[in-house]
């Protein structure tokens, strides 16, 4: 709220849209920004046309005209009349400055009003506060008002924060918009790697957090399998921000602006490994972090071409892992989805069948009822990655078909990098050498397709290019062509027994 002489953003609507409103409101408050509303800003008795007159003329540095089916449907309304003294004060304005923003609620069209000089509102940059996108754009909205206000400007970070108070499931929505406005932008790269940092620092505080392998697992064996389900969801939840912001830099970013995803990455992965008391079906399940992140960096740079991202993000960086005598570890070695569940893949199960068609934990344990339980499928630990992570690739991969393919040649090319670090690493006591991932998942799973599939393909790819292969070029397999061939004979191979005894 503010008085109608101060600073503010006029915010105009019917009253049938107050809960969108409302909403909107929550947003400008959360980031301190004042706002005049006629429903607060109106003291019984009050000649409202005046104060209305005022609050737009004399203090208003921003003007909201939020629209609706409700308010284009609406023959009369007080909108129309805000609106109408608006587009006076707006031809009054020089050319170029922006004062009236359009705010949509559905995706219906602007209405046509006449601002001069042949313009209309569908001439003005609009924000649409609706959908999926509405966190995002309600940050951008939040980030305008902030600079045209010129008092100051929030930080990227203060600014998620402000949204992610004032919205529901907003992190990952803000964070990738974040991503894609400052990547390009060298000037907001301290900016951007800091508001990076402080969301794996975030994920970090709770994998470390002794609370994380707590809980109380009781009931039957369908309800237990139910809590330590959604202990794995929560997880995943906790890991989508950032896997969001990171498939954008793992498209675009060069590899010397990697960082901050390249330490959150690891970081997680550390923390994953570190000594913590509690029930080792939640301990184990903080691999699922540096799981996702692993397979989110993948799809992206495999989709695209982009070798050196990869090689930046997976392969180059290790971590220290006390219970292999302090020696360092690639990710690939303590990353692969099973070893979240090394307790049996029938949590997994569960969390794949749940992922489909919307359903909740809470779906499928009512429809198992105490009499069925739920079967362990292989793989079901891909398959559960495979559908969460499809949302954060649709602009990328729409198509259903598109995106299996992609997903499953990734998969198969992390596994032939996992097979030259295991070819690769130090032979251990007594001439053997410790093979400690398993990447073996949906593509395994399908056996039946394994002469076209992908790892035909990236067989027949290396053999065609040679030493020209992208891969190689970029230095992956340390840049030598046999090392590479054995790599993929080596994980062919083991793909082959393991997929023959799917069937």
């Amino acid at each position: 709220m503010a008085p109608a002489s101060e600073k503010h953003v006029f915010i105009s609507y019917v009253h049938e849209n107050n809960d969108q409103v409302d909403q909107l409101c929550a947003v400008l408050e959360a980031a301190q920004i004042p706002y005049w509303r006629d429903r607060k800003d109106l003291a019984p008795g009050d000649d409202w046309r005046a104060e209305i007159r005022r609050a737009i003329r004399n203090g208003s540095l921003v003007f909201l005209a939020c629209f609706s089916g409700e308010s284009r449907t609406k023959g009369k309304s007080h909108m129309n009349e805000e609106l109408t003294l608006a587009v006076d004060e707006f031809r009054q304005l020089p050319p170029g400055h922006k004062w009236l923003i359009p705010v949509r609620f559905d995706n219906g069209d602007l209405p046509e009003w006449d601002l001069g000089a042949g313009r209309g509102l569908d001439h003005l940059n609009y924000v649409d506060l609706f959908g999926s996108g509405l966190a995002a754009e309600a940050a951008s909205l939040v980030t305008t008002i902030t600079r045209l206000m010129g008092e100051r400007t929030l930080s990227p970070t203060a600014t998620m924060a402000a949204v992610a108070e004032a919205t529901e499931a907003a992190r990952s929505d803000m964070l990738r918009s974040l991503t894609k406005e400052m990547l390009p932008d060298s000037s907001r790269r301290i900016a951007l790697d800091d508001l990076i940092t402080q969301e794996s620092n975030r994920v970090v505080a709770t994998l470390r957090d002794d609370a994380f392998g707590t809980g109380n697992i009781s009931g039957t064996n369908n309800e237990q399998a139910g809590i330590v389900a959604k202990h794995a969801h929560n997880t995943w939840l906790l890991a989508e921000p950032f896997c969001a912001s990171l498939r954008v830099a793992a498209r675009w970013a060069e590899p010397p602006a990697l960082t901050p995803w390249v330490t959150g990455i690891r970081r997680m992965v550390e923390a994953s490994t570190a000594v913590m008391g509690g029930y080792d079906v939640f301990t184990d399940q903080r691999r699922l972090p540096g799981s996702f992140a692993v397979m989110t960096a993948a799809i992206a740079t495999v989709s695209d071409r982009r070798w050196d991202n990869l090689r930046a993000l997976v392969v180059d960086p290790t971590v220290v892992h006390s219970r292999y005598g302090g020696s360092p570890m690639g990710l690939l070695d303590l990353t692969d989805p099973y070893q979240a569940f090394r307790q049996g893949s029938a949590v997994a199960a569960m969390l794949s069948y749940a992922a489909d068609d919307g359903r909740t934990i809470d779906d499928v344990l009512v429809e198992l009822g105490d009499n069925k339980h739920m079967r362990a499928g292989y793989a079901a630990e891909f398959n559960w990655m495979f559908k969460v992570l499809k949302p954060q690739f649709v602009d990328q991969h729409a198509d259903d078909q598109a995106w299996e393919a992609e997903f499953e040649r990734a998969e198969v090319f992390v596994g032939i990098l996992a097979d030259d670090a295991y070819l690769t690493s130090p032979v251990a006591e007594g001439g053997r050498r410790h093979r400690s991932s398993h990447w073996f998942g949906r593509a395994a799973r399908d056996g039946l397709r394994m002469e076209n599939g992908p790892v035909t393909a990236w067989a027949y790819e290396l053999e065609r290019d040679g030493s020209e292969w992208g891969p190689l070029k970029a230095g992956l397999f340390g840049g030598n062509l046999e090392r590479a061939k054995a790599a993929v004979e080596s994980y062919a191979t083991t793909f082959n027994e393991v997929a023959s005894r799917r069937w």
